[in-house]
Parts: structure tokens; sequence; C-alpha cells
């Protein structure tokens, strides 16, 4: 069950992809924060200490794998959900994902209803 409120931040530069996450997640009682690049994502991620991260990994600035790092470098942060939505297909990306403890890995194109299954799923555990 999905509690009211819970904030869901979203680093992704690519406009379309974010108005169709957003979209999506607000019509499921998701807060929604979007920040376009791997900087701006991690000192929201300091800030705002949301329930759930959806993090590209090609971004400018900082990449999703280094922001992912940088997390969970971070024994403040560690703990925060961290959803990988990329491109990448490749094998060494996921598994370095994974390593660093994402709970989840998604890959673009992608199904915005199955976006919102796995957010629901990641919050519940």
């Amino acid at each position: 069950m999905t509690q009211a409120g819970q904030t869901v931040l979203l680093i992704e530069d690519d406009p379309v992809i974010s108005k169709l996450i957003e979209f999506k997640l607000k019509r499921n009682n998701y807060k929604f924060e979007l920040r376009e690049n791997g900087f701006s994502g991690f000192e929201a991620i300091k800030e705002l200490k949301p329930d759930l991260v959806i993090l590209d990994i090609m971004l400018p600035s900082i990449n999703g794998l280094e922001v992912l790092r940088k997390i969970r470098e971070d024994k403040d942060l560690d703990s925060i959900r961290v959803i990988m939505l990329s491109a990448s297909m490749k094998m060494k990306d996921k598994k370095l994902a994974f390593e660093q403890g994402v709970k989840d890995y998604i890959v673009k194109p992608f199904e915005t209803d199955e976006l919102i299954i796995r957010v629901k799923k990641s919050l519940e555990n």
C-alpha cells in the first residue's frame, strides 16, 4: 500500500521522460522532485532525504553511478532506496549498480506502469 506523500526524487536530464514520470508519480500520490544533473541531484538528496531516488546513469556533471557511490559512502544517506533508470544495457553497469545497493534497474525505453509497480515494491521493503 502506498503511503501518501512519500517523496520520490528523479534525477534525469531528458525533459520528456521527466514529465512522463512526474505525471505517473503524482497520479499515484507521491511527492515529486526533479533535478536534471548529477551534482544538483546529489545536493537535493542531502537536503531532502527522499524516500526513493530514481537515478539515470548518463547525466551531466556527475554520472549516476558516481552519484550512487556518493550516496552509499555517506552514513546519513546510505539507507536511501535507489532505482537506476538508464538506456545502458551494459552488464558491467548493472552489476556495479547492484553491487552498490540499488533496489532495481530499469532499462529505457520502459513502460510507465511497470515503473510505478517497481517504485511501490521498492518502497515496501
